[in-house]
């Protein structure tokens, strides 16, 4: 379990700080979304968001301001932007360069899974940034499993990500669908909520 659950007055969500100077979060459907981005504020005051209107493409965005972008993968080397994407049983893919200190945050559904949006995301990392495959790491936010869903996203990207030479890859394997207390999935419910991931760095 890479996740680490936290709890604030009746909210909860999900947080991953075991890189150096990058920070995942992910929400859950416990609570409020304003408890979970207090509490991303609280500690950054001074930062602003840039967000993507997803469209399951596989457009990649290199960002450096705070604004919305049309794309489904959003890079940025710029420690005063947070990234924001949504997902419901989708995968939401966090890339992370540790020595040029660069952050991606990708959506990957089966649709961007198919056009082979991370693939595209690590390629962006290395000629853009010169990141070497061999120390980017990468992690998976919760999404739909193999078992509930046709397609197998997470094998399917982990599999993009290796034959580019990254093997730094933390999948927890939470699945949305199965986890209807913590998680909402589109596939389950047919409902418009959505999961925000939310990437920085420090």
């Amino acid at each position: 379990m890479y996740w680490k659950r936290i709890k604030n007055n009746t909210s909860l969500w999900l947080e991953w700080n075991g890189w150096k100077d990058a920070r995942a979060y992910f929400s859950t459907r416990i609570g409020k979304l304003t408890d979970f981005y207090s509490n991303i504020h609280q500690r950054n005051s001074e930062k602003k968001f840039a967000y993507l209107r997803q469209s399951h493409s596989d457009k990649i965005c290199i960002v450096s301001s705070p604004a919305e972008y049309e794309g489904d993968g959003i890079v940025t080397n710029n420690p005063e932007l947070i990234l924001r994407i949504k997902v419901a049983d989708c995968l939401a893919i966090y890339i992370y360069d540790p020595i040029n200190r660069v952050i991606c945050l990708v959506h990957a559904g089966w649709r961007g899974t198919e056009k082979r949006i991370l693939e595209k995301g690590i390629i962006y990392l290395k000629e853009t940034y010169g990141s070497l495959p061999s120390e980017i790491c990468i992690l998976f936010s919760p999404s739909i499993c193999p078992h509930c869903f046709d397609v197998d996203i997470w094998s399917e990207n982990e599999n993009q990500a290796r034959l580019l030479g990254v093997n730094k890859i933390l999948n927890p394997r939470m699945c949305t669908y199965e986890n209807p207390e913590l998680f909402y999935s589109y596939r389950r419910d047919k409902c418009d909520e959505r999961m925000h991931a939310v990437f920085e760095l420090f």
